[in-house]
C-alpha cells in the first residue's frame, strides 16, 4: 500500500573545472587559509563556457531517473529551482523536459535562490498529493553562479560554484517519504544580497525613449523582426530604432510598449 510521496532516486552533476582556493583567494584578496577557516571550503566547480544551467540540470536529471529506475515518460511534473536560468524565457525546465524526453510532464521553473530546492521539493510533493496518487515528479536544483559573482568580492566569490542536483519523487510506503514541512520568508531583508543585472526594475525604468518605448538589452531581442506586420506598423517608431541598434551590435535587446 502506498499513501505518500518521497524520494525514490537521486542524481547530481558537477562541471569538470575544479577551482582551488588559491585561484579564488588571489583575486579576492584573501588567503587559502582564510577561506578554509571561514567556510571550510577547499575548492569549487565552474562550468565551461559552453555549459549552461540546463546542461547541468539534464545530467543530474538523467542520473536521478537511472537511480530510481523510472523512465522519463512516466514523469508528471518537472520543477527546476534556479536563479541562473538559461534565458529569462522560456523556463529552463522546458529545455530539460525536451532533452530527457518527458513529453507528458508539465515543467516550470521556481526561483527561491538558496532555498530553491526546498521550495521546489515542497511544491512537487503537494502537486503529486493533489493528483490521483500515481505518477512521478522530478525536482532539480541547478545554478551557474560563476557568471554572476564578482571575483574580487570575498564575501561571495569564495562561497559559490556551479552544479546541479536532482531527485525523483514517487509513491512510497506508509511512514516513509515527506511527512511534513514549514516554509517561511523574511522579505524585509531583501536588500542583503541581490543581483540587479537584467532586472526590469533597474533597466526598464531608466531607459524611457521619446516614443514611449523602452529598450532593455538583457532579454532576447528578436521581437521586432519576428513580430507581425501589423504590430511592426503600430510600433514603428520604437522598433525602427531598436532594429537599427541590433544591426550594429550583437547584444540582444528587447522592446516593450509602456505608454
Amino acid at each position: 500500500m502506498m499513501n505518500g510521496f518521497g524520494i525514490v532516486g537521486t542524481g547530481s552533476f558537477l562541471p569538470d573545472d575544479v577551482v582551488p582556493n588559491g585561484t579564488v583567494a588571489e583575486r579576492a584578496g584573501v588567503t587559502d587559509e582564510w577561506i578554509v577557516r571561514k567556510t571550510g571550503i577547499r575548492s569549487r566547480r565552474y562550468a565551461a563556457d559552453y555549459e549552461a544551467t540546463s546542461d547541468l540540470a539534464v545530467k543530474a536529471a538523467e542520473a536521478a531517473l537511472a537511480d530510481a529506475g523510472v523512465p522519463a515518460r512516466r514523469l508528471r511534473w518537472i520543477v527546476v529551482a534556479t536563479s541562473t536560468p538559461d534565458h529569462p524565457q522560456p523556463a529552463t525546465a522546458c529545455l530539460v523536459q525536451h532533452r530527457i524526453g518527458a513529453e507528458r510532464a508539465a515543467a516550470f521553473d521556481l526561483n527561491a535562490v538558496c532555498t530553491g530546492f526546498v521550495f521546489a521539493l515542497e511544491t512537487a510533493t503537494r502537486l503529486l498529493s493533489a493528483g490521483s496518487g500515481a505518477g512521478y515528479a522530478l525536482v532539480i536544483g541547478a545554478d551557474v553562479y560563476s557568471r554572476l559573482i564578482d571575483p574580487t568580492d570575498r564575501r561571495t566569490a569564495v562561497l559559490f560554484g556551479d552544479g546541479a542536483g536532482a531527485v525523483v519523487l514517487g509513491p512510497v510506503r506508509p511512514g516513509r517519504g515527506v511527512v511534513g514541512s514549514h516554509l517561511a520568508t523574511q522579505g524585509a531583508h531583501h536588500r542583503m544580497i541581490r543581483v540587479e543585472a537584467g532586472a526590469a526594475a533597474s533597466q526598464l525604468r531608466r531607459r524611457r525613449s521619446p516614443t514611449g518605448c523602452t529598450t532593455s538589452r538583457w532579454t532576447a531581442g528578436r521581437s521586432a523582426s519576428l513580430s507581425s506586420p501589423r504590430c511592426r506598423r503600430r510600433y514603428a517608431g520604437c522598433w525602427g530604432s531598436t532594429v537599427s541598434r541590433l544591426r550594429q551590435s550583437t547584444t540582444s535587446c528587447r522592446t516593450r510598449r509602456t505608454a
